[in-house]
């Protein structure tokens, strides 16, 4: 189900204004539980709202999910959960908000097992066959993950990109795929966050459309993680190692 709602707007063209309908993505405050405690609150697009569960989980590092069960924009977890809460709620803007481990986390070093045999340049203009929800509305973000061949295995979207990458995160774990062996396409700039969501998660190429922040480069470098940043089809940027990239 696509998640998007039709709005009344004024259309400003030229020095005429038009009265439209519109569709908008849909932005929800998503709760998570575990054992009737409130320890996440997200603003998510709802939709694939498991997936994004068990991908926030596993990037987060917050314990390993048994099950879950979704009741409207509530999620409950079972399993072995962090019980820590975040301090306020994580927009679509900000995936580390309310988090104290931003200074505290020591994140480990990838593999360095992964050796490309193709250009992932070529990767970014595979995204737009599958953003359903920003062809309508021009409103999300979106994260998609291909196998070491170049094959695409799944892309998801959210009103918020570090959503998008739980979300197809998840639905790889859901689907029993090996993380390690894939590699991270993004639409958005490679901010922390998502860098550390990928490190964490032994992902060890991310590409993206957008910029790589200071920060980001300088996890790159600790990290060993390989970032391709402002991606067309015949020119990058790369921070961090080159090899798997054929360089």
């Amino acid at each position: 189900m696509i998640e998007m709602k039709k709005n009344h707007i004024h259309l400003w063209r030229g020095n005429n204004l038009e009265i439209k309908s519109d569709w908008m993505e849909r932005e929800e405050t998503i709760r998570f539980f575990h054992e009737s405690k409130a320890i996440r609150t997200l603003l998510a697009t709802p939709e694939d709202l498991e997936e994004l569960a068990y991908g926030h989980v596993f990037t987060e590092n917050l314990g390993t999910i048994e099950s879950v069960e979704i009741n409207q924009h509530d999620i409950k977890l079972n399993g072995n959960i962090l019980d820590e809460p975040s301090l306020i709620p994580i927009t679509p803007s900000c995936g580390y908000c309310g988090d104290h481990r931003l200074k505290d986390e020591m994140l480990p070093p990838v593999s360095r097992s992964v050796s490309l045999g193709f250009d992932v340049r070529t990767l970014v203009d595979e995204l737009p066959k599958y953003q359903r929800n920003f062809h309508s509305t021009g409103g999300t973000h979106a994260a998609a993950l291909f196998n070491l061949e170049g094959d695409f295995i799944s892309l998801k979207e959210d009103i918020g990109r570090h959503n998008a990458v739980d979300k197809v995160i998840g639905s790889a774990l859901l689907q029993g795929i090996d993380i390690t062996k894939s590699i991270l396409v993004l639409t958005s700039r490679m901010s922390y966050d998502l860098v550390a969501k990928a490190v964490r998660s032994g992902i060890e190429v991310v590409v993206s459309i957008g910029a790589i922040s200071d920060r980001s480069a300088q996890l790159a470098r600790e990290s060993g993680i390989s970032l391709v940043g402002f991606t067309k089809s015949s020119k990058a940027i790369v921070v961090g190692p080159l090899f798997r990239l054929g360089l």
